[in-house]
């Protein structure tokens, strides 16, 4: 497969990840439930410092990246609240 088949096969993905959690609660591998617009307790959730680890360009302004479990999501900065379920991930990078 080409880097470019690679490449949308990972966005497809991605955009299947995000239409389930948008009409179901999506469990993290440590059995935190995940569901767009809830708030996830700190506690639970890992700030993601360098999304260029995980693939991932900037932050949109007003959401940090993160991860809960096994699951790379998208949060409010100010709330806390889910605002994307990314993908499911291997290993936390920080």
């Amino acid at each position: 497969m080409s880097l470019s088949g690679t490449i949308v096969s990972l966005l497809v993905a991605a955009i299947l990840v995000s239409v389930a959690a948008a009409t179901e609660t999506v469990e993290a591998g440590n059995g935190t439930p995940v569901e767009i617009g809830e708030v996830i307790p700190a506690e639970n959730l890992q700030i993601v410092k360098e999304p260029g680890r995980y693939g991932l360009g900037p932050g949109l302004p007003g959401s940090h990246y993160a991860v809960v479990g096994d699951l790379l999501i998208r949060i409010n900065a100010e709330t806390g609240a889910v605002q994307s379920i990314i993908r499911k991930v291997q290993e936390k990078r920080r």
